[in-house]
């Protein structure tokens, strides 16, 4: 009987660890599809590049010969007036120059929240909080 408990137990745990996994995966699909489509339908701006500060989010390793920078922009959208925003971009140490203050980058703006700044520059990628 016991044997069979045992059993039943292992199986139940093996189920319900196969299905958690199955579901964590299906997420991080959705979740990763939903990025990238935010990023593809945000609006093309200039930006004026006010502060860079080069910083390290706990828990997170930016890539390789990378950093994580958290940028004060001057945003200009198509339409309407300039506004500020910051923002935190992984940048590649080879891109840091164009990020100094007083330069313009080409950004992206989401289109659902204004104050959220996507890199359009090779090197740079935008830190999802």
């Amino acid at each position: 009987m016991q044997d069979f408990l045992a059993t039943l137990v292992f199986a139940i745990l093996c189920i319900a660890g196969f299905y958690g996994f199955y579901r964590l995966v299906f997420y991080l699909l959705i979740r990763s599809g939903q990025k990238a489509m935010a990023e593809i339908s945000a609006t093309l701006a200039l930006a004026n590049v006010i502060r860079l500060n080069r910083t390290q989010p706990m828990g997170r390793k930016p890539r390789m010969s990378a950093e994580y920078c958290t940028l004060t922009l001057e945003v200009h959208p198509p339409e309407g007036a300039p506004y500020p925003a910051t923002t935190t971009w992984e940048v590649s140490r080879s891109a840091l120059p164009q990020l100094q203050p007083g330069q313009v980058v080409t950004v992206r703006i989401d289109a659902d929240n204004p104050t959220t700044i996507y890199p359009d520059i090779p090197g740079m990628w935008y830190q999802w909080p």
